[in-house]
């Protein structure tokens, strides 16, 4: 029965620790630019910026595998999560309003936005890995 209560909360235990691999406790650990992966142009970039600026560069509608077409606006508002694992973005486009979720991930050992736009069914993710962090 010891057995059974010990494994059980190592389990636990190793279960917390790699949840927070993924999360990050500082915002400015974002700071920089974010490169599409994937894309042969190399342009396709997210920048965010310490003043709570996000700056999107080539980043298009279709990229994210929805129909309609144009790029995201240029310019948009970034924060971090309370919790650490997601970065909240807030642009304007089509004369709406929206705001959207980024994941953060560790892959490779580095750390990758997973961002995606629309409707969380159809959701297709893009990857973006920090290439440029402010100050290089």
């Amino acid at each position: 029965m010891i057995r059974v209560i010990f494994a059980a909360a190592l389990v636990s235990i190793i279960s917390l620790c790699s949840c927070a691999k993924e999360k990050v406790k500082s915002d400015f650990q974002l700071f920089g630019e974010w490169r599409l992966l994937g894309d042969a142009s190399k342009a396709k970039q997210i920048v965010l910026k310490p003043d709570g600026k996000a700056k999107f560069i080539g980043v298009n509608i279709e990229d994210f595998g929805r129909g309609e077409k144009g790029e995201l606006p240029e310019l948009g508002t970034w924060k971090l999560s309370p919790n650490g694992a997601e970065v909240e973005f807030w642009f304007a486009f089509g004369g709406g309003d929206y705001g959207e979720i980024g994941k953060l991930k560790q892959k490779e050992g580095e750390i990758e936005i997973w961002f995606s736009i629309g409707d969380p069914d159809d959701y297709a993710w893009k990857r973006f890995r920090l290439v440029k962090t402010k100050g290089n």
